[in-house]
């Protein structure tokens, strides 16, 4: 099973909260783990820029937006109790993610139709994971720039491209001036000459990459 979003754990947890006073945040997952039926491999699973548990992470933002629209309250930090909100709100469990969504809203200031259209499709996302993918899409925005740029570039100017970019990942070492071009060829290789070391003085001839 898919770890499920922070919107899907918010009926779950509250639900585990009528069964106890009170609840640690960290004594939420293996209960919720095993409702969701979920494998070690899924619990543990990371984000890829390493920051935590998804699934922990998920079910610290479902208690967060719960909290902040009344549903629960933190008699204490990092724990959590179901209030008479709560209590009244799980009798219907269909209506929570709407009830939550209306009691945010009206937190918050009043802004523009299209930023809050926005905002509700994006509701199973929690902040960290938008942020994430806004950053995914910044940096594949500016990764496919970059490779334009390089491919509008002349063969002579990628050569030189290529030469610097090797001494940039440490080809060439303290020598100064290691890099430089050779006589353009035309042969469609990359041709330039790297001075390994002080030492040795061995020059090395690049045909290491064919232009696409």
């Amino acid at each position: 099973m898919t770890i499920p979003k922070h919107d899907d754990i918010r009926v779950p947890a509250l639900q585990l909260l009528t069964e106890h006073d009170s609840i640690k945040l960290n004594e939420f997952e293996a209960p919720l783990a095993k409702r969701f039926g979920l494998s070690e491999d899924e619990l543990s699973q990371e984000y890829d820029s390493g920051n935590g548990k998804i699934f922990y992470d998920r079910i610290s933002w479902a208690l967060s937006y719960m909290n902040m629209a009344g549903l629960v309250q933190k008699p204490k930090r990092g724990t959590y109790q179901i209030s008479d909100i709560g209590k009244v709100q799980l009798r219907t469990p269909e209506k929570i993610n709407y009830f939550i969504e209306t009691q945010i809203k009206q937190r918050e200031p009043v802004k523009k139709e299209k930023t809050s259209s926005v905002k509700i499709i994006n509701a199973a996302l929690t902040p960290q994971e938008e942020l994430y993918g806004s950053f995914s899409k910044i940096q594949l925005s500016v990764y496919n720039e970059i490779i334009d740029v390089i491919l509008d570039k002349s063969p002579r100017e990628f050569e030189k491209l290529v030469v610097t970019l090797l001494q940039k990942m440490g080809y060439g070492g303290e020598v100064k001036a290691a890099g430089m071009v050779t006589q353009y060829s035309n042969d469609k290789g990359i041709d330039g000459i790297i001075k390994e070391d002080g030492k040795r003085s061995t020059k090395h001839v690049l045909a290491l990459f064919r232009r696409i």
